[in-house]
């Protein structure tokens, strides 16, 4: 029991899944208590009824037009949801919530059994043009253009409109007219706030389609950080095919990262993919989500791998709770001593996995110095609600230092973070993989999860770091490989000459979730 509600906790695709069921409970529920305190607040003839009344007479219409041409705007706005590839369930929630609000309303004498519609039948349509016009005016602006088709006015406003409804009807619920004077009554005032609140808020959710994550990939130097948001990229890139016109969301890659995606596409046997030797903003846009999608904003600053040392050096200063040290004052750092750095002359013996090697000698960085990157690094990491510390397995193979010590500092600085470890490079566990389970990681991705993290998690300095990430499995992510003449791991690829990646798919979902 506790094992399947962990599975459903866990799994994206099952937990939105629980998230529409626990939708709709809301709605059927709240739909009988606030429309009952609304169709009483009605029957009060106070301040709600004498200004909807003022409203028809400057429109110069009938009470009854007005409701019913009301309802048809309602109607049009939850249609355009309907319609909305992003909106379609909870356009339907919403659906079943008016319905319910309908036939509540006629319990209570009201709408329904007072309203005629077929001699109204013309205030219905225009109601309905008038809910459907910003929907109608917006689709016919993106046939031409590689925009999303989104209805997000027709939401915001469907969202304000429930919310005057809604507000208006608990203040007139709980006022009393005695002689001429006003009071307020606390009766059921709990019930009633509680109902009005969770509702607003479900529809909140309802009308939003972005999820405003913002994600910054840390690692040290050659750990595959680069090739780590190609492939994630590539992953979404997939998924944007396989969805048709009307539901496509354009991915506004940044430059950045379509040079990196040019290097790795180039037909040369190698990676291609060169090491970072200033810091650069890579970012990409996709959906998450079936049931309930959202436009998540994938954003990352790409930097030398030499800075993670630095980011959090200097900090031995952490007395106080919250965001102190290296990221005390929006990530502004002393720059009096430990933050002097230059990177020295070097060459670096070969190329490994991931990134090649480069020279480098004497870098800048952002104009101002090592210092300014340290400095825009520092308060990316303040500024970002997850974060993603990349786990090298080649380092990790090879018994190399994997430079694991500086996320601990980071974890110390920072409040308020989602961690995320992923293991880059972990096609070296293939060989092991297939020995013990006899079948390829692509078969049995779960497995293979778990052969990673057991393998990973023997080693106690990447165990304690995920017990201080929140205990969260080890995501792994590799690209097909193999071994050319010169004993070295390059990429797999297609005879399109694409490359091959695994894992991507449960990552991006991972960090929807």
């Amino acid at each position: 029991m506790i094992d399947d509600l962990m599975d459903v906790v866990e799994n994206p695709s099952k937990r939105e899944k629980l998230a529409l069921v626990m939708y709709f409970v809301v709605m059927v529920i709240l739909a009988t208590p606030l429309t009952r305190m609304a169709g009483f607040a009605w029957e009060k003839e106070g301040l709600m009824y004498m200004s909807i009344m003022s409203l028809t007479e400057i429109l110069g219409l009938t009470l009854e037009a007005f409701s019913i041409m009301f309802f048809g705007v309602v109607a049009g706005l939850v249609a355009l949801l309907v319609v909305d590839a992003k909106k379609r369930w909870q356009g339907v929630l919403l659906s079943v919530g008016v319905v319910g609000s309908l036939l509540v309303l006629a319990s209570l004498g009201l709408f329904v059994p007072v309203v005629e519609f077929i001699p109204n039948l013309h205030w219905l349509l225009l109601g309905v043009l008038v809910g459907t016009s910003p929907g109608v005016i917006s689709f016919l602006r993106q046939l031409d253009s590689s925009q999303a088709y989104e209805f997000r006015g027709a939401a915001w406003a469907l969202f304000g409109l429930f919310t005057v409804i809604v507000a208006a009807s608990h203040l007139e619920f709980h006022l009393i007219y005695m002689d001429g004077d006003l009071a307020f009554e606390a009766e059921d005032i709990l019930l009633s706030t509680t109902s009005s609140v969770v509702f607003l808020f479900a529809l909140y959710r309802f009308v939003q389609y972005d999820a405003g994550t913002d994600l910054l990939v840390l690692g040290p130097r050659q750990s595959g950080k680069s090739l780590l948001l190609v492939g994630a990229f590539l992953e979404a890139k997939n998924r944007q095919e396989d969805r048709n016109k009307f539901s496509k969301t354009p991915l506004n890659p940044s430059s950045a990262l379509m040079e990196h995606l040019r290097q790795l596409d180039q037909p040369e046997e190698g990676w291609g993919v060169q090491a970072t030797d200033q810091p650069r903003e890579l970012s990409f846009r996709y959906v998450h989500g079936s049931v309930f999608p959202k436009n998540m904003e994938l954003t990352t600053y790409d930097y030398p791998g030499e800075l993670l040392p630095k980011l959090t050096k200097g900090s031995s200063d952490r007395s106080g709770a919250g965001e102190s040290g290296a990221f005390a004052d929006g990530g502004r750092r002393d720059r009096q001593s430990t933050y002097e750095y230059t990177y020295e002359t070097e060459q670096d013996e070969g190329h490994e996995y991931g990134e090649s090697g480069q020279e480098s000698g004497s870098r800048s960085y952002l104009g101002g110095g090592s210092e300014d990157a340290a400095d825009k690094l520092a308060e990316k990491t303040v500024e970002s609600d997850t974060l993603v510390f990349v786990i090298d397995v080649e380092k990790y193979k090879n018994s190399k230092d994997m430079g694991l010590e500086h996320y601990f500092d980071i974890i110390r600085d920072v409040d308020d973070k989602r961690f995320v470890p992923v293991a880059t490079k972990c096609d070296y566990f293939i060989e092991g993989f297939i020995d013990k389970h006899d079948c390829f990681p692509t078969e049995e991705f779960s497995s293979f999860k778990d052969y990673v993290n057991q393998k990973l998690q023997a080693n106690e300095q990447i165990s304690t770091l995920v017990l201080e990430t929140g205990g969260d499995d080890i995501q792994p992510v590799f690209y097909q490989t193999k071994t050319n003449d010169s004993g070295e791991k390059v990429p797999l690829r297609d005879d399109a000459g694409s490359v091959e990646t695994v894992g991507f798919d449960y990552l991006l979902d991972r960090l929807g979730g």
